[in-house]
């Protein structure tokens, strides 16, 4: 994890996955390595994120949240209107206890 970039975004890993997840994008990119050198620089990687917590951490929170991952609320939503408030068809009297309680 020494080379300076984010190794989550050097190895294209979303942060939020756990090392089971992290494993197995390793194992994809040491198919694909064609050098003992970029073996050795993915297992390096992999013993960072998966070994070591506080490494796994410190490089999640530094690498830049994924965009669109979240999906979005549809900007053409219906909105939910409430019916209209029916009118009261008596009015109170001005001798209701609860609603003109008297002065003493």
């Amino acid at each position: 994890m020494s080379s300076g970039k984010n190794p989550f975004e050097a190895y294209d890993i979303d942060p939020r996955e756990g090392t089971r997840a992290i494993t197995e994008r390793f194992r994809e990119l040491l198919e694909d390595a064609t050098s003992d050198e970029e073996r050795e620089r993915l297992r390096a990687a992999w013993e960072a994120l998966t070994l070591h917590p506080a490494q796994r951490v410190r490089a999640a929170f530094g690498a830049h949240p994924v965009t669109g991952a979240l999906p979005l609320p549809a900007a053409t939503s219906p909105r939910v209107q409430c019916p209209p408030m029916p009118q009261a068809s008596v009015t109170p009297f001005r001798e209701d206890p609860i609603l003109f309680p008297r002065k003493k």
